[in-house]
């Protein structure tokens, strides 16, 4: 059969917390830039030549300009900002917090962008917020000193993503996650 956009996204997505554990992992004995940079370099051993063979040599550098290279520059800060708050805190606390994004993101598309929000999604915006405050419990104890860095970490894949729709306005996605 064929593989679905659905399938293509399963399993980065469920690989995603194994290598989080690894950079926790390795937060304990490398500095933050250094995790950084080795999950960026495998990152693009797998997808360039992919790009490469799908789109041909020129493929990669269509479109690169200020966006993206402001849509990568917010990529390397979120992974930079996310571990270097790993060593501080449990991991279950630092993906709460990072998957605040899409209620942020819903909260800024509503105020900045005027894109209307329906009472369901704003009410779904409330249980993720309680969700996450289960989670982290603010107010209940001390908060981990990992947590505003992570904290940084989610503000910049808002970005990321707000630069990320943009881009692909204007380039094909095959064509930006080659610059991932």
């Amino acid at each position: 059969g064929t593989v679905t956009g659905v399938q293509t996204c399963a399993l980065p997505i469920l690989l995603l917390p194994v290598v989080d554990a690894i950079s926790k992992h390795l937060a304990s004995s490398y500095d933050a830039s250094q995790i950084t940079w080795a999950r960026n370099a495998f990152h693009a051993m797998i997808v360039l030549p992919i790009a490469f063979f799908r789109h041909g040599g020129a493929g990669l550098f269509k479109g690169l300009g200020a966006l993206q290279l402001l849509r990568a520059a917010a990529f390397v800060s979120m992974t930079a900002f996310y571990i270097a708050g790993l060593p501080h805190m449990p991991l279950a606390e630092a993906l709460a917090i990072v998957f605040l994004y899409p209620l942020v993101i819903t909260v800024v598309a509503a105020l900045f962008l005027r894109e209307r929000v329906g009472v369901y999604r704003w009410g779904a915006i409330f249980a993720g917020l309680v969700g996450v405050c289960l989670v982290v419990k603010p107010g209940f104890e001390t908060l981990s000193p990992g947590v505003p860095l992570v904290f940084v970490a989610m503000i910049m894949t808002v970005v990321y993503l707000l630069l990320d729709r943009k881009s692909t306005r204007l380039n094909s996605s095959h064509s930006s996650v080659s610059r991932m």
